[in-house]
């Protein structure tokens, strides 16, 4: 499986390529713990898969992932409540379908725009199979869903706030793991535990991830395919939130 870098992966056609090095190089040493092989899966979908599939599957579920303090993360089951804040984010697409495999029942906030596809993400994020989907330019989550008693929320956003209201969401003790909030006051909410984490690559993880997307139980984000020369043109897009899904760089062309 190819390493996943962070805004887009790389690659699809791993051939040797004149003065490519650095974070779009067409190879990269890892150690075999660290991998998965995917035979049988596109290579569009296996380049988009590991950064933000892991993210989400570490979130919700742990495996190999840990806070920056050593703590276990989410350990959502089935009939239990999440509410996803960025439910059309790479990351929240994920989160979406991990929980619905899982058995419970999914809340996630997006907007009503339109993706990169043409279409809206609060639908895109219905399609995925969430349960109740929140148009956070209309109306405030928290106010939504206020007194349900969830018994996780998953932030990928990072405002500050959302931290604090979600003691009105939230069962008392139980978490709010973010992977964007890194500043968050403790004081703000004294009913809910905090956790942040950055994941933990792993190949046990990455191959549950690869088996799921093999069944056709996880479908892949996936945004465009773009030949290396217009790698400028989608960091660019990326960055200003333009994308529907991964950006994957086909590093030979």
């Amino acid at each position: 499986m190819c390493a996943d870098l962070g805004l887009c992966e790389t690659c699809v056609d791993p051939k040797p390529a004149q003065g490519n090095a650095g974070a779009f190089a067409p190879f990269a040493a890892v150690p075999a713990s660290l991998c998965a092989k995917t035979d049988g899966v596109d290579p569009v979908a296996a380049a988009g898969l590991p950064l933000a599939g892991l993210t989400a599957y570490q979130a919700l579920f742990t495996k190999a992932g840990r806070t920056f303090t050593g703590d276990t993360l989410g350990d959502l089951k089935q009939g239990q409540k999440l509410c996803i804040i960025g439910g059309a984010t790479a990351v929240g697409a994920f989160a979406i379908q991990l929980a619905k495999n899982a058995g419970a029942f999914v809340a996630c906030t997006a907007s009503s725009n339109d993706d990169a596809r043409g279409v809206k993400k609060t639908e895109a994020c219905k399609a995925l199979g969430a349960d109740v989907v929140i148009d956070y330019g209309n109306e405030e989550w928290s106010d939504v869903l206020n007194g349900q008693e969830y018994d996780l929320v998953f932030d990928t956003i990072g405002k500050q706030e959302d931290w604090a209201n979600a003691a009105k969401v939230l069962k008392k003790g139980s978490d709010f793991i973010s992977v964007a909030n890194f500043a968050a006051d403790a004081a703000a909410n004294q009913s809910n535990v905090f956790k942040n984490f950055l994941l933990k690559s792993d190949g046990g993880d990455l191959r549950d991830l690869v088996l799921m997307v093999k069944a056709g139980k996880l479908t892949v984000p996936v945004d465009s395919v773009v030949p290396f020369a217009d790698v400028p043109a989608a960091l660019a897009k990326s960055s200003a939130q333009a994308n529907a899904g991964k950006i994957v760089v086909d590093v030979a062309k």
